[in-house]
């Protein structure tokens, strides 16, 4: 049975490739993001491939709470919402002494109050089907220390507390809530200003050398989604090629 699935910053990236996972199974996706061109050019892409009926744009600032209302009464339009991937993030680098308060403002009302205004219009709608899914999509900043990343880490940081709250509220109510967590993954949002030595230093600390493809995060956030994760409620999956199961040694390569 097809579901409704709204997919936020789905423009391009790790959303863009969710939906595009999603409308393959059939699902119908309201992909929605700020950038309205960026939305477009990707209905018509993916109007070649699949349904047009089935792909849905809905153009929202997650960070504000009236375009968020309207997107949830375009999804109750059509049967209300039954899986939820709040993708949309930002970062600013820097640190935090020097950050000026627009850094603080702008990374936390995307990434935090983004979830939170999704989530308050949209969780209703799964809650009164008594079955859902919510992933929020994080970063392995949320789980460690980044340099020159304070703020973004801080609000990747309150994404995994909020969500595993909200998975002890939600769950008895048929509504499982988790996390995927990356590390660098090869988006615009990433690649744009990363120099040759910087993708290199990443590569070159990733236990399988590899920075992650925005389709490896969809993976992970699909099997969340589906019946086969039936019983995962409140976990973090960390998409990072073994980044966070390193201790910070050095390989001593005896």
């Amino acid at each position: 049975m097809a579901r409704n699935v709204v997919v936020t910053g789905a423009a391009s990236g790790i959303g863009k490739e969710t939906a595009r996972k999603f409308l393959a199974l059939g699902d119908k996706v309201f992909l929605t993001d700020w950038n309205e061109a960026n939305l477009q050019s990707v209905k018509e892409e993916f109007s070649k491939e699949f349904d047009p009926a089935s792909v849905v744009i809905k153009k929202a600032d997650v960070a504000k709470p009236d375009e968020v209302a309207a997107l949830a009464t375009e999804v109750e339009k059509s049967g209300g919402c039954d899986v939820l991937v709040n993708n949309a993030a930002v970062f600013r680098v820097g640190q935090l002494h020097e950050a000026p308060m627009d850094d603080y403002d702008y990374q936390f009302d995307i990434n935090v109050r983004g979830c939170f205004n999704t989530i308050k219009s949209l969780a209703p709608q799964m809650l009164a089907k008594k079955k859902g899914a919510i992933i929020n999509v994080s970063s392995v900043s949320g789980m460690g220390g980044d340099y020159n990343m304070s703020l973004y880490c801080a609000t990747k940081g309150a994404v995994h507390a909020m969500s595993r709250a909200l998975a002890m509220d939600y769950s008895v109510r048929g509504v499982r809530v988790n996390i995927v967590s990356p590390s660098a993954v090869e988006t615009p949002m990433f690649l744009t200003g990363a120099s040759d030595v910087v993708l290199e230093s990443f590569r070159k600390n990733m236990p399988d050398k590899r920075l992650c493809k925005p389709e490896w995060c969809a993976n992970a956030i699909v099997y969340l989604a589906s019946d086969e994760a039936e019983h995962i409620c409140g976990v973090n999956i960390p998409v990072d090629g073994g980044l966070s199961a390193w201790n910070g040694q050095p390989n001593q390569e005896k």
